[in-house]
């Protein structure tokens, strides 16, 4: 049979890579969610519209997005939906609701519908939580991308076990450029090559509730100064962002606060020449001797990497965040609280590590385990559609 026709929802820069795990499969929609929903009117109206298409073909009620949205998807076989950190009471309008819609606009269009690599939580609010239940009601499955805490979020809003799995995240087997791109990129930054091993810095001084740049700012400073003293390192920020205008670049300017708050200041990089794709900044981290970082991608290209990553967060969204990445890999001692950690103490165990990094064959092998999950939707969904795979093909 000819191969299926999805439509794909995904609202990260990097998760549209969803289209390498999808391969052999003919794409309806691959982007960014063609419809953003915060008022219930909207919702009910979509839901509405969505009913009108598959019963009488027509689709009253909505604007134009609404029925490109609702055509697109009534047009395909199923709908896959990449995940990212956006199920949570901090995304609630802007990300927990359109994805619960589309979701729920799946089912009454008749479409089979999964969800892959997602995280849920922080979740506390009774809207949050009966939206969330709505929307995932009729879903065939739900990949979580880290260990236990967004399954836990899920079993408290009633959805069953049996299609809840924790499979890690889309990213975790995404393909590098090559290790000569990656030593062009330094070159052309002006990173020095002159043996001194690199240490990755990524900032981002909000944890999307609140700024923390009064703490995290000078905490990172004295970080890089403490890690160039303990190391002989060479600190080269790179930004984890799809801005097109660098000088608007939030990551950029956070990492210049840091820069500006150091003593060190000679022995520091930016990749700021131009923007660089998710291959090519996980490339960059590959070279580098240790990651220090603020970003959950940032992490994952570490680690998957084999490179020792160091988390640092504020806030109980990052700590989800950082300790649902870092248990895949056992390594929760590898994150920092900046509101009660010492900059000393994790550059000193950063260079201890950094020190070791033979040792950590085992966060590949740990990723090679993990990469084998990342299919397991796909596999879900060929089920749904009655169909089989042969060689990682429909």
């Amino acid at each position: 049979m000819a191969s299926p026709r999805l439509y794909v929802v995904a609202s990260s820069w990097l998760t549209v890579k969803a289209a390498g795990i999808l391969r052999g499969m003919g794409l309806g929609q691959l982007g960014t969610m063609l419809f953003h929903l915060s008022l219930v009117t909207r919702v009910v109206r979509l839901m509405v519209a969505g009913w009108c298409w598959r019963r009488f073909g027509v689709v009253p009620l909505v604007d134009a997005r609404g029925r490109d949205a609702v055509k697109e998807m009534g047009g395909v076989d199923a709908v896959y939906c990449s995940g990212g950190g956006n199920l949570n009471d901090i995304w609630l309008r802007s990300e927990l609701v359109p994805r619960a819609a589309s979701y729920r606009l799946a089912h009454i269009l008749g479409k089979p519908c999964v969800v892959s690599g997602q995280g849920v939580g922080p979740l506390k609010s009774r809207v949050g939580k009966m939206v969330l239940a709505w929307g995932l009601k009729h879903v065939g499955f739900f990949g979580c991308r880290d260990l236990e805490e967004s399954a836990a979020h899920l079993r408290a809003i009633g959805v069953s076990e049996e299609k809840v799995a924790s499979l890690g995240d889309d990213a975790f087997d995404l393909a590098a450029v090559s290790a000569a791109d990656a030593d062009r990129i330094l070159r052309d930054e002006g990173v020095p090559r002159s043996g001194k091993p690199i240490v990755v810095v990524h900032v981002r001084l909000t944890n999307f509730v609140s700024d923390i740049g009064s703490k995290g700012s000078p905490f990172t400073a004295a970080l890089c100064d403490h890690l160039i003293e303990r190391t002989g390192c060479h600190i080269v920020f790179i930004p984890i962002t799809n801005c097109a205008n660098r000088a608007g670049d939030r990551d950029i300017g956070d990492a210049f606060d840091v820069y500006a708050g150091m003593k060190r200041r000679e022995s520091v990089s930016f990749l700021i020449r131009r923007r660089y794709s998710p291959p090519e900044m996980k490339a960059v981290v590959a070279m580098s001797s240790a990651l220090v970082a603020y970003s959950y991608h940032a992490w994952v290209f570490a680690l998957t990497s084999g490179v020792p990553a160091f988390g640092l967060f504020h806030g109980e969204y990052f700590r989800g965040k950082s300790s649902g990445l870092f248990a895949w890999y056992r390594k929760l001692d590898w994150i920092w609280d900046v509101e009660s950690s010492d900059p000393a103490a994790v550059a000193e165990r950063v260079g201890t590590e950094m020190a070791a990094r033979d040792a950590h064959g085992a966060l590949k092998q740990t990723t090679d385990r993990l990469t084998c999950n990342v299919c397991v939707p796909v596999e879900k969904l060929a089920g749904m559609l009655g169909i089989s795979r042969h060689g990682g093909e429909f």
